[in-house]
C-alpha cells in the first residue's frame, strides 16, 4: 500500500483506493491454488492453511480480512475450502492414474486454475471481501451500490476521529484480525493538520510511504522499483531508517547503495533509532551508544565498498558528517529526550531548508513505534 499524508490546515479528510476486483480475483486465485497444490503434495494441512491466507508475494493476506484461522468459526470457514480444493486435487489425480505422482505444479496448478470449483470459490471469496468493506463502520464507499468498490472517503473535524476511521486500514494487531482492510488497499492519502506532539508547528510536508522492502534467508534484499525511484526524483529529501541496535541491515545497505548510483546522494539522509536501547554501554552517556551504530556504518561502508566498488567510499565519509541522526525515545512522545529533540529539530532544519525530500526503509508506524528498515517513504515540502 501506498500511503500519502499531506500536513495542512484545515479539516482532516483520507481517501483509500482499492485493488481492482480482477486483481482481487487474481490474488484469491494464487492462494487458492497454492494452498491445493500443498494438499495435493501431501503436505500437512497447516503448511496448505499458512499459503491460503497469505499470497507468496506477503501483501495480501485474507487471515487480516476473514479472520485467523485459530477460532472456531475460521477454521469451519477454511476447513470447508480446503475440502474443496482437496477434492479438485483428487480429480487431477484420477485423470492422470498412471503419472499422478510425476505431475509437475506448473500442469497441476494450471487445471486447478482451470475448474469450476475453484471459480466458485473465488467467487464466493471475493463477495465476503466487499462485504468486508461494506461492513466498515465510518466513511462512504465509491461508486455507492457497486458489486466492488473502487474507493472510500471519510471527513472528520479532529484528528482522532479520522484516525479512529482510519484503524482498519492501518493496523495489524492479532486482535483486529477480521476486521481489517489493508490489504485491499492501493493507496491511501490523508491530509490534516498532523504535527509531532512535541513540536506544534505545522511541518507543511507531503509524506509518501510505499509497501515494505523486505529479505528472508530465500528472498535477497529488494530492490526499490522504478516508481518508487521517480518519486524520490521528485521528492525534496530520502530518509534511510535504519535500527541502531545492530549493524546495517541487507536492506539498508542495498537501498543505500541504489540511491547513491541514481544520483540521490544530496537528497539522502541516515537515521538511526533505539540506539539508547544497546546493550553493554554506559547509560549514561549518548556518546559510548553512537559508537556501535557508528562502527557498524563504517563496517557496512567497507563491505559496500568491496562489493559495489570505491566509488561509495566518499559518500559514505561525507553521510558521516553530515546527514547521519540518532535517535532515541521515538514512541514518548511529548517526552522525547531532548538529544532526540535536538537531532530531529537538525533533521527538519534540512529537510524544511536543505536541497533534499524524504524516503524512507523504515517509518513511523504510529504514535508508539518505529519500523526498521522496509519502506521507502518521500517527503515533499508544500507552499504555504
Amino acid at each position: 500500500m501506498s500511503t500519502e499524508v499531506l500536513a495542512a490546515a484545515g479539516a482532516y479528510w483520507a481517501v483509500a483506493t482499492f485493488l481492482s476486483e480482477t486483481e482481487m480475483q487474481a490474488q484469491l486465485t494464487d492462494c487458492l491454488v497454492a494452498a491445493g497444490l500443498a494438499l495435493s503434495r501431501d503436505h500437512p494441512e497447516t503448511v496448505a492453511l499458512g499459503v491460503l491466507v497469505q499470497h507468496d508475494e506477503r501483501r495480501f493476506r485474507l487471515d487480516r480480512l476473514l479472520g485467523a484461522p485459530g477460532s472456531p468459526a475460521a477454521q469451519r470457514f477454511y476447513g470447508e475450502i480446503l475440502a474443496a480444493l482437496r477434492h479438485i486435487g483428487a480429480e487431477r489425480r484420477a485423470e492422470h492414474p498412471a503419472n499422478a505422482e510425476s505431475l509437475g505444479d506448473e500442469e497441476l496448478g494450471r487445471g486447478f486454475r482451470a475448474h469450476g470449483t475453484l471459480h466458485s470459490l473465488t467467487r464466493q471469496l471475493g463477495a465476503h471481501l466487499a462485504d468486508r468493506l461494506r461492513a466498515l463502520p465510518d466513511g462512504s464507499l465509491h461508486p455507492p451500490g457497486a458489486t466492488w468498490p473502487q474507493y472510500w472517503t471519510h471527513g472528520h473535524a479532529d484528528r482522532a476521529g479520522l484516525l479512529a476511521a482510519l484503524e482498519p486500514f492501518l493496523t495489524d494487531d492479532r486482535r483486529r484480525f477480521g476486521a481489517i482492510v489493508a490489504p485491499l488497499v492501493n493507496g491511501l492519502r490523508v491530509r490534516g493538520a498532523f504535527s509531532p506532539s512535541w513540536n506544534g508547528q505545522l511541518p507543511y510536508l507531503e509524506v509518501l510511504d510505499s509497501e515494505g522492502l523486505v529479505a528472508t534467508p530465500r528472498q535477497p534484499p529488494m530492490l526499490l522499483p522504478a516508481s518508487i525511484l521517480g518519486q524520490l526524483e521528485r521528492s525534496d529529501a530520502i530518509l534511510l531508517v535504519d535500527d541502531g541496535r545492530k549493524p546495517m541491515g541487507a536492506v539498508a545497505s542495498v537501498t543505500f547503495a541504489q540511491l547513491v548510483r541514481a544520483g540521490c546522494l544530496k537528497k539522502l539522509s541516515i537515521c538511526f533509532t533505539h540506539f539508547d536501547e544497546l546493550e553493554g554501554l554506559d547509560p549514561s552517556t549518548s556518546r559510548a551508544r553512537r559508537r556501535f551504530p557508528q562502527a557498524t556504518r563504517k563496517q557496512a561502508g567497507v563491505a559496500l565498498c568491496q562489493e559495489r566498488g570505491q566509488w561509495l567510499e566518499e559518500p559514505m565519509q561525507w553521510l558521516e558528517t553530515q546527514r547521519v541522526f540518532h535517535l532515541a525515545g521515538l514512541h514518548l512522545g511529548q517526552h522525547l529526550p531532548s538529544a532526540t529533540r535536538d537531532e530531529l529539530d537538525r533533521l527538519e532544519a534540512r529537510i524544511r531548508f536543505g536541497d533534499t525530500h524524504l524516503a524512507a526503509p523504515g517509518h513511523v508506524a504510529g504514535p508508539a513505534q518505529v519500523v526498521a528498515p522496509a519502506r521507502v517513504t518521500a517527503l515533499t515540502r508544500v507552499p504555504r
